[in-house]
C-alpha cells in the first residue's frame, strides 16, 4: 500500500480527530473501493488526468454545498484542483500533501513532454499559492525549498505505521502459501514496490547474478506490478536467474510474504521517503537500501540497515553477501529497526502532525 493511501486510511480510522473527513476522488479506482469498504464518506468526481473545467465546477460546488472549510491535496493534479478552488474561493484553506518529486510523478503519468511541462508548472503554482504544505520527509521539504517554496509554510510529518496491525496481517494472511511453499528452506531476498524505472529492480537482478554465483540456495522476490513487468522477468530469464526468482504481482497484503524475507532491498533511484522500508523494519527485517531521497531519515547506517549508493551493483551484491553470512547482524539490525519504525514512525505521531498542521491555519492553538 503506497504514501498516499496509507495516510487516507489512517484519517478514515482516526474518526475521532478527522470526523468530518469527506475525501473527492478523480477518478474510480481500487483505492476508491477500499475507500468505500470502509465507511468513509466519498464523492468521486471524474477528471482523469486532464483539467476539466465541468468538474471543477462540480467540486466547486459540492464543497460550497458541504461547507468544507479545509481542502488537502495528494499528489499533481489534487494540487492543480486545488490551485483553481483556491482562485475561485480565496479563503478557502488549502493543504498540499508532497509524498514525492513533482516531476518524476508526471513522468510516469504522462507521456506528452508538453504536457508534463505544463501540468508541472500548474502544480508548482498551487504549491506556491497554498496555505501550507506537508512534506513527507525532510528530503522533500528540501527539494521544495530549492524550487523556490517558502520555508515557512512547509511542515515535515513523516508518514505513519501501524506495527502491531502489520504484524497481525503477516501472521494471518495465507494467501501466499504457494510462494511460502517455493522458498522453504530457502535464504531470502526480496523487494516490494511498483515495477517501473525509478524503483531500478534491475539493479538488484544484476546484484542477484553475483550473489547466486556464490550461494545457489537463495530466492529473490520481486512483489509488484507494473510497466517494466516483462522486460524484467525477460532479463531475468536471459541471465539465466529465472529459477531463482520469484514475480508475485500485485498483492494487496504483501506482509506474510515480506515476513519469510531475509533481507529486505530498495533500489529506488529517488524516494519521498520509503513506506516499505519502514514496513519491513515493522517485521524486524534488515535493510539494504539506496542513499537517495528520504531513505537516510529512515535508515539508520550500520545500525537498522545498510546504505548504499544507487546504481552500485558492487557496493549491492557485497553488501548481500555481507548480510546472508551474518545472521546475527541481521537479526540486531532487525530488532532496532523495528524498535525505530515504532518509535519515530507511528500513526500518533502523523496524525498529530497533520492536526498541528490544521490547527495552525484556523488559528488553533
Amino acid at each position: 500500500m503506497g504514501g498516499i493511501a496509507t495516510v487516507l486510511f489512517t484519517l478514515i480510522r482516526e474518526k475521532k480527530s478527522f470526523s468530518d473527513l469527506i475525501i473527492i476522488a478523480l477518478k474510480k479506482t481500487e483505492l476508491t473501493e477500499e475507500i468505500s469498504r470502509r465507511g468513509a464518506k466519498l464523492k468521486i468526481i471524474p477528471a482523469g488526468f486532464i483539467i476539466n473545467p465541468v468538474s471543477l465546477l462540480q467540486i466547486l460546488f459540492f464543497i460550497r454545498k458541504n461547507r468544507i472549510a479545509i481542502i488537502h491535496t495528494h499528489s499533481v493534479f489534487p494540487h492543480i484542483y486545488g490551485l483553481l478552488i483556491k482562485i475561485c474561493s480565496p479563503k478557502m484553506l488549502f493543504v498540499a500533501h508532497v509524498h514525492a518529486d513533482i516531476y518524476r510523478e508526471l513522468i510516469s503519468n504522462v507521456a506528452s513532454p508538453l504536457k508534463r511541462k505544463i501540468y508541472y508548472f500548474a502544480s508548482f503554482l498551487g504549491l506556491k499559492v497554498c496555505d501550507a504544505i506537508v512534506a513527507i520527509s525532510g528530503a522533500v521539504r528540501t527539494d521544495l525549498i530549492k524550487k523556490g517554496i517558502s520555508p515557512q509554510k512547509i511542515r515535515v510529518v513523516y508518514n505513519g505505521i501501524d506495527v502491531e496491525k502489520i504484524e497481525k496481517d503477516a501472521r494471518e494472511h495465507h494467501d501466499s502459501g504457494e510462494i511460502i511453499g517455493k522458498i522453504k528452506n530457502k535464504r531470502v531476498v526480496g523487494t516490494i514496490g511498483r515495477i517501473t524505472p525509478i524503483k531500478n529492480h534491475r539493479l538488484l537482478v544484476l546484484a542477484a547474478q553475483e550473489v547466486i554465483a556464490r550461494y545457489p540456495d537463495v530466492m529473490f522476490i520481486i512483489v509488484g506490478e507494473g510497466k517494466e513487468r516483462k522486460g524484467l522477468e525477460k532479463m531475468v530469464s536471459d541471465l539465466g536467474l529465472k529459477d531463482h526468482f520469484i514475480f508475485t504481482g500485485w498483492m494487496d497484503t504483501p506482509y506474510s510474504v515480506l515476513s519469510s524475507m531475509d533481507i529486505f532491498v530498495l533500489t529506488s533511484t529517488w524516494e519521498g521517503l520509503g513506506l516499505v522500508v519502514l514496513e519491513a523494519m515493522a517485521l524486524r527485517k534488515p535493510v539494504i537500501a539506496t542513499n537517495v531521497g528520504g531513505v537516510p531519515e529512515i535508515v539508520d547506517d550500520g545500525e537498522t540497515g545498510i546504505l548504499i549508493p544507487s546504481e552500485n551493483i558492487r557496493a549491492l551484491a557485497d553488501t548481500l553477501l555481507r548480510l546472508l553470512n551474518d545472521s546475527a547482524l541481521r537479526q540486531r539490525m532487525g530488532e532496532k529497526g523495528k524498535a525505530v519504525a515504532a518509535r519515530n514512525f507511528s500513526i500518533s505521531n502523523m496524525v498529530t502532525g497533520i492536526e498541528q498542521v490544521y490547527s495552525s491555519l484556523a488559528g488553533v492553538s
